[in-house]
Protein backbone atom coordinates (compact mmCIF):
# COMPACT_ATOMS: atom_id res chain seq x y z
CA UNK A 1 0.00 0.00 0.00
CA UNK A 2 3.15 2.24 0.86
CA UNK A 3 4.33 1.44 -2.35
CA UNK A 4 1.10 2.59 -4.40
CA UNK A 5 0.97 6.39 -2.71
CA UNK A 6 4.65 6.62 -3.36
CA UNK A 7 4.39 5.62 -6.95
CA UNK A 8 1.53 8.02 -7.40
CA UNK A 9 2.66 10.65 -5.29
CA UNK A 10 5.61 10.61 -7.87
CA UNK A 11 3.84 10.27 -10.95
CA UNK A 12 1.84 13.64 -9.57
CA UNK A 13 5.07 15.43 -9.11
CA UNK A 14 6.19 14.50 -12.79
CA UNK A 15 2.91 15.79 -13.84
CA UNK A 16 3.09 18.82 -12.26
CA UNK A 17 6.74 19.62 -13.21
CA UNK A 18 6.10 18.77 -17.10
CA UNK A 19 3.02 21.45 -17.04
CA UNK A 20 5.27 24.47 -15.90
CA UNK A 21 7.81 23.04 -18.12
CA UNK A 22 5.51 23.22 -21.31
CA UNK A 23 3.86 26.81 -20.18
CA UNK A 24 7.04 28.56 -22.20
CA UNK A 25 6.04 32.44 -23.67
CA UNK A 26 4.68 30.53 -26.51
CA UNK A 27 4.60 31.89 -29.25
CA UNK A 28 7.29 34.37 -29.39
CA UNK A 29 6.27 36.51 -32.27
CA UNK A 30 3.13 38.41 -33.39
CA UNK A 31 0.50 35.32 -35.51
CA UNK A 32 -0.81 36.95 -38.53
CA UNK A 33 -4.24 35.35 -39.21
CA UNK A 34 -5.30 35.42 -42.90
CA UNK A 35 -9.20 34.21 -43.45
CA UNK A 36 -9.44 34.02 -47.41
CA UNK A 37 -13.70 35.05 -47.04
CA UNK A 38 -14.47 38.99 -47.96
CA UNK A 39 -15.42 40.73 -44.77
CA UNK A 40 -18.64 41.02 -42.33
CA UNK A 41 -19.21 37.29 -43.49
CA UNK A 42 -19.91 34.49 -40.81
CA UNK A 43 -15.81 33.16 -40.83
CA UNK A 44 -15.23 36.83 -40.82
CA UNK A 45 -16.78 37.58 -37.83
CA UNK A 46 -15.50 34.29 -36.05
CA UNK A 47 -11.85 34.60 -37.09
CA UNK A 48 -12.05 38.55 -35.48
CA UNK A 49 -13.23 36.82 -31.99
CA UNK A 50 -10.77 34.33 -32.03
CA UNK A 51 -7.95 36.90 -32.83
CA UNK A 52 -9.21 38.42 -29.30
CA UNK A 53 -8.31 35.80 -27.71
Amino acid sequence: MRRTAVVILMVILVMSMSSSIMAADYPSKPITLMVPFSAGGGTDVIARLFALI
